[in-house]
């Protein structure tokens, strides 16, 4: 569990009115000043994810608010480990990943880790190509967003063809609908065999075959 405790300064609640603090529309407000919805909501959100929400109060001594949620039992990222084959592990391979997603890219930075590569991390298409340009012969595959700042994953790519016409480029998007990757695997730079397109959400089983089959 996690503990929260909130705690005041003010005027207290009277133990009257503290067994009702929870209750909907109850207020000691006047009339335009407050729903009394304020803490109900606060009651039913908690509730709603299996936690519990404490009150303590003492006239002229401010109150306390004891907030108790569950901890989410998530078998962490070691999981990959069991589920994917030996065969499929990375040996080492440098994969530039972009998103600017910063939890996205750190949750997918981790896998890749744990699949046994490393990591170069960029925020957008800009810091992508700068990247490779500086580091592209130590790449060995690009895993890029296309909806970026700064510069798109679409033109960034178009960039890192004109330095290799051989970069293994996944697009990785949320959009099901979205073919502008295919726009690239027309140009005339690009090999169809090399950039493909990775839809999220997607599980670590299909990213780790399409790796290998891209590296081997």
């Amino acid at each position: 569990w996690i503990y929260l405790s909130i705690r005041d300064n003010g005027m207290g609640i009277g133990q009257e009115q503290l067994a009702h603090v929870f209750d909907p529309f109850f207020s000691t407000k006047q009339i335009g000043e407050g729903t009394g919805l304020g803490l109900a909501m606060c009651y039913g959100a908690i509730q709603s994810h299996q936690g519990v929400i404490e009150v303590e109060s003492e006239l002229g001594k401010g109150c306390t608010f004891h907030i108790y949620l569950p901890l989410a039992q998530v078998p962490a990222l070691a999981l990959p480990k069991h589920r994917v084959g030996s065969s499929l592990q990375g040996k080492g391979e440098t994969i530039l990943l972009v998103d600017d997603d910063d939890s996205l890219r750190d949750a997918h930075q981790d896998v890749l880790h744990i699949l046994g590569y490393k990591v170069i991390e960029a925020r957008n298409g800009l810091e992508a190509v700068q990247t490779y340009t500086e580091q592209g012969e130590g790449i060995d595959l690009v895993i890029m967003d296309i909806v970026m700042p700064e510069m798109d994953g679409l033109t960034a790519a178009q960039h890192m063809l004109t330095m290799d016409k051989d970069i293994n480029i996944f697009f990785a998007t949320g959009y099901e609908n979205d073919h502008s990757a295919e726009r690239v695997l027309g140009a005339e730079l690009s090999d169809v065999d090399k950039i493909k397109r990775l839809d999220k959400p997607f599980t670590v089983e299909k990213l780790s075959k399409m790796i290998r089959q891209a590296l081997d």
